[in-house]
């Protein structure tokens, strides 16, 4: 994937560093993908395109048109290279992660598992359940994630 689309939303360098910074700020939400300050907008433009997609993406809540076109654009980039091309890589499992984070956060499933759990509400409701299922399973993936350079050392 290149980085095209930067150029062609007409972002300049100074806008993807500051929305870059926001996603830092917003680490809580994506303990999973962790960017180091070395890393710079112009350096994942080169290295993770996908992901630098999916950050800039999640940190442009406050700019509504903004955050429209780059999630179109990251469907666009997600069909085309894993549904079109049938690529797998480390770029584009974060970009996932990242999205899926956003997706728990827009259709408030984090809040919903969290009060089926505070109510304790009968789990023998089928939608409930499967609400607590969907974040767990987002969960568990992050934390598997996260937990795989561990792995690598053993």
């Amino acid at each position: 994937m290149n980085a095209a689309w930067v150029t062609d939303l007409g972002l300049s360098p100074v806008v993807l560093e500051h929305l870059l910074e926001r996603f830092r700020g917003m680490a809580s939400y994506f303990p999973f993908v962790r960017l180091p300050y070395s890393c710079t907008a112009a350096s994942m433009a080169e290295d993770r395109p996908f992901l630098l997609l999916a950050a800039v993406a999640a940190a442009s809540s406050k700019y509504c048109h903004l955050q429209d076109a780059l999630i179109r654009q990251f469907k666009e980039s997600l069909s085309q290279r894993v549904v079109m091309a049938g690529e797998k890589d480390l770029d584009l499992l974060q970009g996932l992660l990242v999205h899926l984070a956003c997706m728990v956060i827009d259709l408030r499933l984090d809040r919903e598992a969290a009060d089926a759990v505070e109510t304790r509400t009968d789990l023998s409701n089928p939608s409930v359940r499967e609400v607590c299922r969907a974040y767990l399973g987002c969960y568990y993936m992050s934390n598997m994630y996260d937990a795989m350079p561990y792995l690598d050392k053993r």
